[in-house]
């Protein structure tokens, strides 16, 4: 479930962390004068992390998902068992107990199996929240954003990434954690936590049911005439980002969710489909490192008022 993090200041013992035979750092230079720049990072790559280290604080920036996967991809699925892993092994790289590493950054997001092109859904998504999607599409990605103060609504076709089918990813991107902070996340450890685990999935899964979008499947010619002058109305974000009063908004996306469910041929994901998903992904296998949080169930939270070898698209 998770992937990028961002991880500064953490306090390392520079003389073992540069001896490690994991890790080559590279001192920058002036290419023209040979000038070493002693000011500036130190850097290392390892499974797609990129460890900049200044003095003895150490920055880690990376997709832990890519870690696991020795740095080349994403696409597949990321089980608890496997967080629990890969954050012990880049503890143990950097000679740092998880609890002193800190979290700035944090995405977090599942890969959905579908049996239709991702595209069909992003071409139909409108807002989240008020803010309009932004979309990016190319030969090689495709993907929709909504930017909010601290953090962002992503979602795309991570298959047409890396030409792995019918994949959908769902995730959001934190770029300040106070809001996270308030569940009791403030350390790569806490990662580990199932409970926390758990609040993430269902703050997903909510944050998810906050986004409007039609369905390109509808045979309009099936909708009655007050329905389609309805259904051609709202299939426009400046409906729902104008001044209508909240009320006939929520009465509208009632109204509008009713003909999706009724007409629609391709059945979008729900916010039901992303708890399922991080609920398989909790199952508990091997993970002796790891809390073990029993009988754990969704309930509804709002906290609102590469760097590696293999040849891959990234965005």
């Amino acid at each position: 479930m998770y992937d990028y993090i961002k991880a500064l200041s953490v306090f390392v013992n520079t003389e073992k962390l540069l001896q490690c035979h994991e890790l080559s750092f590279t001192t920058p230079f002036d290419e023209s004068t040979g000038e070493i720049h002693r000011r500036k990072s130190k850097v290392a790559q390892y499974k797609g992390m990129c460890l900049a280290l200044k003095g003895s604080e150490l920055k880690i920036t990376g997709s832990l998902h890519k870690m696991k996967n020795d740095g080349c991809h994403n696409y597949d699925d990321f089980k608890y068992d496997d967080v629990c892993r890969i954050i012990n092994e880049l503890g143990f790289l950097i000679g740092a107990n998880a609890t002193e590493i800190p979290l700035n950054n944090l995405e977090f997001g599942v890969n959905l199996a579908i049996d239709y092109n991702p595209s069909l859904f992003l071409r139909d998504l409108l807002t989240h929240r008020s803010i309009p999607f932004n979309t990016t599409k190319t030969s090689s990605k495709h993907f929709c954003q909504a930017e909010h103060h601290t953090y962002r609504m992503k979602i795309y076709n991570k298959g047409l990434q890396y030409s792995q089918g019918n994949i959908l990813r769902i995730e959001l991107k934190y770029n300040k954690m106070r809001n996270l902070n308030k569940i009791g996340l403030n350390s790569l450890s806490d990662l580990m936590n199932l409970d926390i685990w758990i609040k993430l999935g269902s703050i997903l899964a909510n944050e998810f049911n906050q986004v409007i979008y039609v369905n390109s499947s509808i045979d309009i010619q099936k909708l009655s005439v007050k329905e389609r002058l309805f259904y051609k109305k709202v299939d426009n974000p400046k409906y729902w980002t104008g001044d209508e009063p909240r009320h006939k908004k929520l009465r509208s996306r009632k109204k509008l969710s009713q003909i999706i469910d009724d007409y629609s041929v391709s059945k979008y994901p729900t916010p039901d489909d992303i708890k399922n998903k991080v609920e398989k992904l909790k199952s508990v296998t091997f993970a002796p490192h790891c809390q073990k949080v029993q009988n754990v169930t969704f309930a509804p939270i709002d906290i609102f008022p590469k760097t590696g070898k293999c040849n891959v698209r990234t965005f």
